[in-house]
């Protein structure tokens, strides 16, 4: 029960920050490029990778703290759902080019994100450690 608990309330907060993350990057930015789902999906895939290695080093008997964390408050600020259906409605809307841009870069930027956050999480966990 403790685990589900763990999910559902990082769930809520990173549902919560991406909407209002969301909201500030849409009002700075009007073009047609959905900027906002590209910044968040990356921001995420950074964090993602960082705190595997970082919870791993630190409390790797912490199982909750790791949930909470990475499968409830990323889970849920991460949105590929969205990524989809912006991607599709660039389609839709004959902006073929901007589509195909935003799928390359999302993958792209994404998986480097993750091994971004990997290299920091385990410099910074052996600086620490010493």
């Amino acid at each position: 029960m403790k685990q589900i608990l763990a999910v559902g309330c990082g769930g809520f907060l990173g549902a919560v920050c991406r909407y209002l993350l969301s909201q500030w990057i849409s009002f700075l930015h009007k073009g047609p490029l959905p900027l906002a789902t590209f910044l968040v999906n990356v921001v995420g895939c950074f964090l993602i990778g960082f705190l595997t290695v970082f919870l791993s080093g630190f409390f790797p008997d912490r199982k909750n703290l790791s949930l909470f964390l990475t499968t409830g408050l990323l889970g849920g600020f991460t949105t590929f759902s969205t990524f989809g259906l912006e991607t599709v409605s660039l389609m839709q809307n004959g902006n073929w080019l901007l589509a195909l841009a935003n799928m390359v870069a999302s993958l792209a930027f994404g998986l480097l994100g993750v091994c971004c956050g990997k290299l920091v999480g385990g410099l910074l966990t052996s600086h620490i450690n010493g």
